[in-house]
């Protein structure tokens, strides 16, 4: 069994996975997925939003290095919070890349925006 606890929301998810999800128990459903009462459905909605902001993080190391930086080990981070707004609807929740939190200048925001929406489509990501 695992326990998971997504970065993306407080959700809490029990899972067994042997190549197919054989249980599936919530423990805790946050604000935004509270409304999805069927458990596999909520996990679903759960590990799509994850899947997408790690695909959004992985495009952002390989595309926009002003917004990474490399650590002492090797490994490549971003430099800027990727994550989504807790009070947003589920129907309207682009992922956040919060470049202004490190001082990103704005036309640069605006270039990672556009290559952003190229990218994963108008309206799914949102640089503030």
């Amino acid at each position: 069994m695992t326990l998971w606890s997504p970065d993306t929301c407080d959700c809490r998810i029990e899972f067994s996975d042997d190549g197919n999800l054989t249980y599936i128990a919530t423990h805790n459903a946050c604000a935004k997925h509270v409304q999805v009462a069927n458990t596999a459905q909520h996990f679903t909605d759960v590990l799509a939003h994850n899947r997408k902001k790690n695909s959004i993080v992985s495009w952002l190391l390989n595309n926009v290095p002003s917004l990474t930086r490399t650590q002492l080990d090797g490994t490549k981070v971003v430099t800027v919070s990727v994550g989504y707004d807790p009070a947003a609807p589920v129907q309207n929740d682009p992922v956040l890349v919060k470049a202004t939190d490190v001082g990103v200048p704005t036309l640069q925001n605006t270039a990672t925006q556009t290559a952003l929406d190229a990218a994963f489509g108008t309206g799914g990501v949102k640089v503030i």
